[in-house]
């Protein structure tokens, strides 16, 4: 089901969602006789809460334009589709910015004689479906990262990336005018100077009296001034958002030591502890979900059961492999396993290298066969 659904791919693009909009949804289906689970943009979407603060109405509107494939035929008008859901149904509206289809039925005159034609109004809202899903509560889940559901990229912060954008693009539009500049002539007549283009062409030259003179009106690019606006917009981006700079951890060599990394992480890592807490809420709704459909299927249900959301923080690998051996010496194998990042299951990896150690003793020296050398294995 997890890698039918893509949920690895999913949850990452709700958590993005989360921090650029606020807000992130999931909508749960059954298709083939099994769950299905996709992730929703957040801009289409609007939601009712009760007094308990649990969600009750989920609704989403669906934009499609003139000429977009939609239900097996392509649009001539543009349609609005509105899909409702609660605890128990899923209705669905239509609304035609014009054409014939469905709404109040009239008799009116056409080419070929009068007969009944469906002749919607721009604000008439049709029913075209309604479902019992069957869910065991509103198929649908809002994620937050904050109790106001409230997106992390603020005004400031906003203003900051448009102020990095314009300094790009006025930087780009002198390059673009430098590369196509204009040319100033002194010392020819207008009419002289196109009498003389083919000569000037032909010759790549061009020919001027003692007080003539030629030359481009360059428009000159302050390239210290935008690196230091671009420096100050990346600045505050990076402070504003409470992320470290990349670019200022690594050092003359490259790497970045542990100690920095840790330091230049630790307000992102104590924002992160908060949107897990947030997070975790609607991964524990989407198992509600799952386990009401298993159910009626009468499959196994995930009842006892821990969320685990890991932080990819960098870290300074070489130093952590250093460190292992001293690590030996206070912490069993297992833990140890547990501090290397690129280790995906500490238990079986201890498990698979204790049975190779046991087997390489069993097997005691062992003669190489390539170059005749003896080997001795040691636990």
């Amino acid at each position: 089901m997890r890698d039918a659904n893509r949920l690895n791919a999913q949850d990452s693009r709700l958590l993005r969602n989360c921090i650029i909009f606020g807000l992130g949804v999931e909508v749960h289906g059954f298709k083939d006789d099994a769950p299905r689970i996709r992730c929703e943009d957040p801009r289409n979407w609007a939601f009712l809460w009760d007094d308990s603060e649990e969600l009750a109405v989920a609704v989403r509107c669906k934009d499609f334009d003139a000429g977009d494939f939609y239900r097996g035929e392509v649009l001539k008008e543009p349609v609005e589709v509105w899909t409702y859901y609660d605890n128990r149904f899923v209705m669905e509206f239509e609304r035609r910015g014009d054409g014939l289809k469905r709404g109040q039925v009239t008799n009116s005159k056409s080419r070929i004689g009068t007969s009944p034609r469906f002749k919607p109004r721009p604000e008439e809202m049709v029913q075209t479906r309604l479902v019992e899903h069957y869910a065991g509560g509103l198929p649908v889940i809002a994620y937050r990262i904050n109790d106001e559901y409230e997106t992390v990229l603020t005004d400031d912060l906003l203003e900051q990336q448009n102020a990095f954008n314009r300094t790009r693009s006025d930087n780009n539009d002198d390059v673009a005018y430098n590369v196509d500049q204009f040319l100033v002539v002194k010392g020819y007549s207008l009419q002289e100077l196109l009498n003389a283009v083919g000569q000037i062409r032909e010759e790549r030259c061009i020919p001027l009296d003692d007080d003539g003179e030629a030359k481009f009106i360059e428009k000159g690019n302050a390239v210290e001034k935008v690196k230091f606006e671009l420096e100050l917009a990346r600045d505050a981006i990076h402070l504003m958002g409470g992320v470290p700079d990349l670019a200022a951890i690594v050092g003359a060599s490259g790497e970045a030591s542990g100690i920095a990394l840790k330091l230049k992480f630790s307000v992102q890592q104590q924002v992160s502890e908060g949107f897990a807490r947030e997070f975790e809420a609607g991964l524990r709704r989407r198992v509600e979900l799952l386990n009401h459909v298993r159910r009626a299927l009468g499959q196994s249900t995930l009842e006892r059961y821990d969320i685990t959301i890991s932080k990819n923080i960098p870290v300074n690998d070489k130093e952590m492999l250093e460190s292992v051996p001293f690590m030996r010496q206070i912490m069993p194998t297992q833990e140890i396993l547990a501090q290397i990042p690129f280790v995906q299951d500490p238990k079986s990896t201890a498990e698979a290298k204790e049975a190779e150690m046991k087997k390489q003793k069993r097997l005691g020296p062992q003669m190489d066969a390539d170059d005749g050398k003896t080997t001795a294995f040691t636990a």
